[in-house]
């Protein structure tokens, strides 16, 4: 997956403009995001892995570019 399309894919679920999501930006700050929000960027992540994240790895995702790291997005 490329960057755009992953930007689109949140796009869609935070309910912003592509252009609104940054790299730097950071989750809590989506005005969207709570905790429905953030099981569905895990079930987001691990749909694209094809692969269950773990606990460790979910506590690391603070900003869009962990997430990106995550998922080997450039």
């Amino acid at each position: 997956m490329k960057k755009k399309q992953l930007f689109e894919k949140f796009a869609i679920l935070f309910d912003v403009r592509e252009i609104e999501i940054k790299p730097d930006l950071i989750l809590k700050n989506i005005h969207s995001m709570d905790s429905l929000k953030h099981m569905e960027l895990i079930s987001l992540v691990e749909k694209i892995k094809k692969k269950n994240i773990t606990a460790k790895e979910i506590k690391k995702l603070k900003k869009i570019k962990d997430v990106m790291k995550l998922l080997n997005i450039k």
